[in-house]
This record gives structure tokens, sequence and C-alpha cells, in this order.
């Protein structure tokens, strides 16, 4: 049956036409890539193509613990995590503690106004202003008399009168951010003054 239905296109047959087509024939000669090829497959040394083209080739040939993998795995994704985000957090801590600090400083200058209103409210009326002028100037009246009393500590007396003087002016360098028991560490951490 092969005979019957191949004969015509066998290359010595007779039947054979000019235009049909016929099997082809292969002289056994290799090209320069199949060579090429041929003796890559054929060395010891070759390295395989995948390592050369792909980097994950390269760590094939290492064997690694699958729970040591893991645990590499996460502390790698952990400490990327780490670096991204300490810029963003370093700009949220800082702005903590500047608000912090304006907040001390706010209530600095809220007491300062509260008494400044308490000796300006003092200073409205005569009893008031001839007081302050009594300790400001050490101030008598005609039929009054002075006396010296001494044996005083003389701390306590300067904490009697700076406790009604008022402070001039508040400057903001003066006014330091309220700390906590880990400020300390973070400022260093964070770099905050």
């Amino acid at each position: 049956m092969f005979d019957r239905q191949m004969a015509e296109q066998l290359p010595g047959s007779d039947a054979q036409s000019e235009g049909a087509p016929r099997a082809a024939l292969y002289e056994g000669q290799m090209g320069s890539s199949q060579r090429k090829a041929a003796r890559m497959q054929r060395s010891s040394e070759a390295v395989p193509v995948t390592a050369k083209l792909n980097p994950a080739g390269w760590f094939s040939n290492i064997h690694v613990n699958p729970r040591v993998l893991g645990v590499v795995t996460a502390a790698i994704c952990l400490v990327l995590v780490g670096v991204f985000l300490y810029t963003p957090a370093q700009q949220y801590y800082q702005a903590q503690r500047e608000r912090d600090r304006l907040a001390a400083e706010y209530a600095v200058i809220a007491e300062r106004n509260n008494l400044l209103d308490e000796q300006n409210d003092s200073l409205a009326s005569d009893a008031g202003l001839e007081d302050a002028i009594r300790q400001k100037y050490g101030y008598i009246s005609p039929d009054e008399q002075m006396a010296v009393v001494t044996g005083l500590d003389a701390e306590e007396t300067a904490a009697a009168r700076s406790a009604t003087d008022v402070e001039g002016n508040v400057l903001s360098s003066s006014v330091k951010a309220p700390e906590e028991w880990y400020t300390p560490f973070l400022d260093v951490f964070f770099g905050v003054d």
C-alpha cells in the first residue's frame, strides 16, 4: 500500500513529476551555530545558558532551608520598610515636638497675659496704684512712718517680689517642649534640636 501511494514521489521512480513535492535530503553537514551548540553540550565546564541570562539561575545551586529563607526575606522586608518610612516618621515626630513646644509657649504667654490683666486691674484703682508705688519706690504718705525690718530671708523676699512682677517678654527660644521618658532617645534618633 505504501509503495502504491508513494511510488510517484520516490526519488528513483519514473513516475516522479517535475513540480511534485519531494522529500528533503540532508547532506549531514552542520553550520557554525550547530557546531557551537554541540561543543557547549560536550564541554563539562559549560555554564548553563539560563544562568548567564537569568539572575535567578545564579542562585539555583544554593540549597537553603525554607524556614531560614522566610526569616531572611522577612528581615529584608522589614529593613526596607524601615528605610522607606524613616523620613515620613522623622517629619511627623519633628512636627509633634514643635506642636508641643508651641503649646508650652502659648501656655506661658497666656499666664503672662493673665498676670498683666491682674496688674492692670489693680493699677486701675487708687488703692492698687498707691500700693504699687509703695512697693516699687518706697513711697510713704506724710502721716505715715517708715520702719525697716531685718532678719528676713533674702530668697523669700525676692520670691515674693518676683511673684508680683511680670516678665517683660517671652522669647520663643526660652520655652522648651515638654519631655516624656522617650523623648531623649527619639530626639537623637530623629535629629530634633
